[in-house]
């Protein structure tokens, strides 16, 4: 587990160095605007098996006169190799519609990860690292997809703020870094999501979380964009067969 760890700690920082760097070469003034995400987040276990199904899909709403936004959906499988340690992969479809009446523009997903988990007294503190290969679609129709490579390193904990048996009720704390990588990279700092959550145990169904997100984004022409989001999850642990 501390080989683990320090492989973590190891991508963090280089993950610090590559937005320290990025963002001294970024000269352009930063936009800002307001978005609201609802997301359903399934963590479903097979049977009594090490085996679990993701299911996740995201409406992310911009700015209610801009009248856009982004679906998405990633499903794939999750072993628990042991109980601190997870592995995964699977696909995703993000499809953003820049417009009212403009078409679409889709994204398809690869997607394999890792997930570490530790407890520090009442507090659960998660690690995941996720690798994706990405196709975009060209913005003129009849060109080829373009292929990119990212890494995502996320970083949250769970804080019970009720100390009896149930404790149903909680706050989050995450922070999550994406990183641009491999031929055709303009932008290697893609992306940081810096937030908070209130949240509440539903039961066997899963949780409720409605919280706060700040997006720090950057374009291929290195110009910063700051979205801020309200979020509203359904985070649902519900077995699928008999367990």
């Amino acid at each position: 587990m501390m080989f683990c760890l320090r492989v973590i700690a190891l991508l963090a920082i280089l993950a610090l160095m590559a937005i320290v760097g990025t963002a001294q070469a970024i000269t352009p003034p930063p936009t800002t605007d307001f978005r609201t995400w609802f997301a359903y987040n399934g963590d479903h276990r097979l049977r009594d098996s090490r085996l679990s199904l993701v299911l996740e899909s995201q409406l992310r709403v911009y700015e209610i006169v801009d009248r856009s936004g982004v679906v998405t959906f990633r499903t794939g499988l999750q072993y628990d190799i042991r109980n601190w340690l997870r592995v995964s992969g699977g696909y995703g479809y993000q499809i953003t519609e820049p417009g009212s009446g403009l078409d679409g523009i889709p994204e398809h997903r690869a997607w394999e990860g890792l997930q570490l988990r530790q407890r520090m007294g009442q507090v659960q503190l998660n690690h995941r690292v996720r690798l994706e290969q990405r196709w975009l679609a060209p913005e003129t129709a009849g060109d080829p997809y373009e292929y990119h490579n990212r890494v995502r390193y996320a970083t949250r904990a769970i804080i019970p703020i009720t100390k009896h048996a149930d404790k149903k009720y909680y706050v989050t704390v995450m922070n999550e870094v994406f990183i641009n990588f491999g031929k055709g990279t303009r932008n290697v700092f893609d992306q940081n999501r810096t937030g908070a959550s209130f949240g509440y145990h539903l039961g066997a169904i899963g949780n409720l979380e409605t919280g706060y997100i700040l997006q720090a984004q950057n374009s291929a022409e290195h110009i910063m964009a700051y979205h801020n989001i309200l979020t509203f999850a359904l985070v649902s642990t519900f077995p699928f067969g008999k367990h």
